[in-house]
C-alpha cells in the first residue's frame, strides 16, 4: 500500500523495479512546487534548532562531549539546504541520546 506522505508539499509517484524475475512496486515523492518544499524543510530545520538551543548554552548541564555532539547535529541541520539536492531526498540527522 501507497505510504502516507504530506500531500501539500509532495505528491506520491508509483514506482516500478525489475529485480530478476520479479517486478516490485515502490513510492516516491515528486515536486509539487519545490520552493514550497524547501521553505517546509527549512521551517522544519529552524524548529529542530530551536528544541535544542538549550543543549548550547553557557549554563547547559551538558558535558563538553555531550556538548560537542549537539553542536555537531545542529551544524548537520543548518548543511540540509547544501547537502541535498532535493527536499525529497533528504535525511534527518539523529540527534544524540
Amino acid at each position: 500500500s501507497m505510504p502516507n506522505f504530506d500531500c501539500d508539499l509532495f505528491y506520491p509517484v508509483e514506482n516500478w523495479e525489475v529485480v530478476g524475475t520479479e517486478c516490485r512496486r515502490t513510492w516516491s515523492l515528486g515536486d509539487q512546487d519545490l520552493d514550497h518544499s524547501w521553505s517546509y524543510i527549512r521551517k522544519l530545520r529552524n524548529e529542530k534548532l530551536s528544541s535544542c538551543d538549550w543543549t548550547v548554552t553557557l549554563d547547559s548541564p551538558l558535558n563538553s562531549q555531550k556538548k560537542q555532539e549537539w553542536i555537531n547535529y545542529r551544524q548537520s541541520l543548518r548543511d540540509i539546504p547544501q547537502t541535498f539536492n532535493k527536499p525529497q531526498t533528504v535525511v534527518w540527522p539523529v540527534p544524540p541520546s
